[in-house]
């Protein structure tokens, strides 16, 4: 059985892409806030944050509204995975600092308090379960607020993507 080869293309859509682009310049433009980006290193927040760093790329010049990657590092991830976001926080740091974008990174971590040890050991909390999810909360949301926060201490407000 001869036919001819199968092509499959896995390209994105551009028209997608360019619409998506012009709605971010768009909101960009409207007011001066900084733009927080919550970054976890899954595909939802890798494809708005490569959105947001071509987004900059492209305005150049214009581009002046700080734009923060905040990553948070809850120190229980397995080490390869936390090295993987590390890296990647890196490379986007030193990426965006060669090109002379606004865009700056920024890690956050749980105060030991808040972290999965001090909760379970330190004030005997019991493992996080289905019923009783803990962990989120004091090891991710709580680091990613205080410094949202900070930042909306010297800017007066935020606009966080996610």
């Amino acid at each position: 059985m001869t036919g001819a080869p199968l092509e499959i293309s896995v390209s994105p859509n551009q028209q997608l892409v360019e619409a998506a682009t012009a709605q971010l310049e768009s909101l960009y433009f409207s007011d001066s806030r900084p733009w927080v980006i919550a970054f976890s290193g899954g595909k939802d927040s890798t494809a708005l944050l490569q959105l947001v760093f071509n987004l900059l790329l492209k305005l150049g010049k214009q581009a002046t509204k700080p734009v923060i990657v905040l990553s948070s590092d809850t120190q229980v991830e397995a080490p390869n995975v936390a090295a993987f976001v590390t890296q990647t926080i890196n490379c986007i740091h030193q990426s965006a600092q060669r090109l002379g974008l606004t865009l700056v990174t920024q890690l956050v971590k749980p105060m030991p308090a808040e972290s999965y040890w001090g909760k379970l050991i330190g004030k005997g909390y019991p493992p996080p379960s289905r019923w009783f999810r803990w962990c989120t909360s004091n090891m991710k949301i709580k680091p990613s607020r205080r410094a949202i926060e900070a930042i909306t201490r010297d800017h007066g407000s935020v606009i966080l993507l996610l």
